[in-house]
């Protein structure tokens, strides 16, 4: 009777044993999805900023040819650049 007990018993181990080694590896192969849905979240908000960063960039430069369209724009343009028109003279001041 002791002897029925013990493999008894023994087999209840086993089933619990076995039946952790399950869950573990389910619970284990079941991570990566999760991972990878976590990795790809990341991946949006990073690309998501990178489009407003475009957008900006975008606007700035239409902004910047629609100023370059005009007469007072192009003046302003070659004056940022160095340009004198015919008869001025540039003078340069030091820095304080």
């Amino acid at each position: 009777m002791k002897r029925n007990r013990r493999r008894s018993r023994i087999g209840v181990w086993f089933v619990i044993v076995a039946l952790g080694a399950a869950l573990f590896a389910v619970a284990w192969h079941g991570r990566k999805p999760w991972q990878l849905m976590t990795d790809q979240r990341a991946e949006m908000q990073s690309l998501d900023t990178q489009l407003g960063t475009a957008k900006e960039r975008n606007r700035q430069q239409i902004e910047r040819q629609k100023r370059l369209n005009t007469p007072g724009g192009v003046e302003a343009e070659a004056r940022r650049q160095g340009w004198v028109k015919d008869g001025e003279t540039i003078v340069n001041l030091p820095d304080k």
